[in-house]
């Protein structure tokens, strides 16, 4: 069979990753690279590497398209960029698989979802933990009643970030670009989404859905000199009677990989990142166990990447779309519309300079890790830093309107 003819939008950042991933961990057989696209290809990591390869560059994907085709568009580039090339990308003819997050708005996944049906191209979405093995067959048993009815979804993650991290770009942690487009990227749309969203992933019922929670209280809390937030809590619960708690920082004392805890009726499924080869795993009442396999590692990154590849050939089902990843976004949105960014108290904040300076907060990672262990929210357990988690309207929630955003 032919290769699947790609082409490559970004290769700086996380575009650079993939592109190492295609090389590294994707069979050669299955691709023919036929451009990368970047105005600033000439700084990118792997510049000489498309020159020594005879890889052709162009500025834009309109310039790509004037010269050249693709079966399937792979795009890493700035959030507020994506839309627009995805709707190029479709329109003439290319499949899409774009990094998350997809878009900044829920109003343009309907708009990119009607694109995608008109052109009959699809347009996967790179929530990573959507394509790996272990997530599908923890999901699998879900859908097939083996592990019971849902009780209750746990994430936390503690990732450190320092001032170099919101200074890397134009746009990290800002609710708009230089140029007045959305971004709204955060903590929970960008960096942890992929444990917010997987909770919703996890609760659909199709291998490929998600499911929008029945009730959800949020907040979020700043520490550091930025636009958005650092810190973001969820918690609610679903109309199948599972219950769901969310809590990611980047301004703990300490930084912490995910761990995740996904309690059934008839076993509980665990995840620590932490440790060297972080497996889920499930125990059943009964004391027996069953192992899903990995959730990291570039092999299985790069699941994702060797999925689209296959769905073009018809091969593959991809299980993160417009449709799965739209509760995700919904909360994202409905967060920044219906509540307030909350300062956490001086006292608590405190600097840490040298080579790597940024901004922290004192007892965060435990008084997280608490409402981890309870199952609670902040506001639940007492602290004197929390704000009482505000109620969201996501039942009829469509577009965000960022009215407090506006210039």
């Amino acid at each position: 069979m032919e290769k699947v003819k790609i082409a490559f939008v970004g290769t700086g950042g996380y575009g650079n990753y993939l592109l190492g991933l295609l090389e590294k961990e994707v069979d050669h057989d299955l691709y023919d690279l036929r451009a990368v696209i970047d105005p600033f290809v000439k700084s990118a990591p792997r510049y000489q590497w498309f020159v020594e390869n005879h890889i052709p560059m162009y500025d834009t994907l309109e310039d790509f398209y004037d010269h050249d085709t693709a079966e399937l568009v792979f795009i890493a580039t700035p959030i507020h960029l994506h839309k627009q090339q995805c709707i190029t990308a479709m329109r003439h003819g290319s499949h899409v698989m774009c990094e998350k997050p997809l878009v900044p708005l829920v109003q343009d996944v309907y708009d990119l979802k009607k694109v995608s049906q008109e052109t009959g191209r699809f347009l996967g979405v790179g929530f990573q933990w959507s394509f790996y093995p272990s997530i599908l067959a923890i999901k699998e048993d879900f859908l097939s009643g083996k592990l019971g009815k849902p009780k209750m979804l746990k994430s936390y993650i503690a990732w450190q970030r320092f001032d170099s991290y919101y200074g890397r770009n134009g746009w990290s942690a800002h609710i708009r670009s230089k140029n007045g487009d959305w971004v709204l990227d955060s903590i929970v749309t960008n960096a942890t989404a992929h444990y917010l969203h997987n909770i919703f992933f996890m609760m659909g019922d199709t291998l490929a859905g998600s499911r929008l929670p029945s009730v959800v209280k949020t907040a979020m809390y700043r520490a550091k000199d930025i636009e958005s937030f650092d810190t973001c809590v969820a918690g609610g619960e679903f109309d199948n009677g599972a219950r769901f708690i969310y809590l990611a920082s980047h301004s703990t004392e300490i930084n912490r990989d995910p761990v995740i805890e996904y309690e059934f009726d008839n076993a509980v499924v665990r995840g620590d990142m932490n440790q060297k080869d972080s497996h889920l795993v499930a125990t059943f009442r009964d004391g027996s166990t069953k192992d899903y396999g990995l959730v990291n590692g570039d092999s299985y990154t790069a699941v994702k990447l060797i999925t689209a590849l296959k769905a073009v050939r018809g091969e593959a089902q991809l299980t993160s779309d417009p449709d799965s990843i739209l509760p995700h976004l919904i909360v994202c949105d409905a967060m920044l519309d219906q509540d307030d960014i909350h300062d956490f108290p001086k006292d608590l904040v405190y600097r840490v300079e040298g080579d790597n300076p940024g901004t922290f907060v004192h007892g965060l990672y435990d008084d997280l890790r608490r409402c981890f262990d309870d199952g609670k929210l902040p506001s639940e357990e007492g602290f004197s830093w929390a704000f009482p988690e505000k109620k969201l309207d996501v039942a009829g929630y469509r577009e965000f309107k960022g009215t407090k955003f506006q210039k």
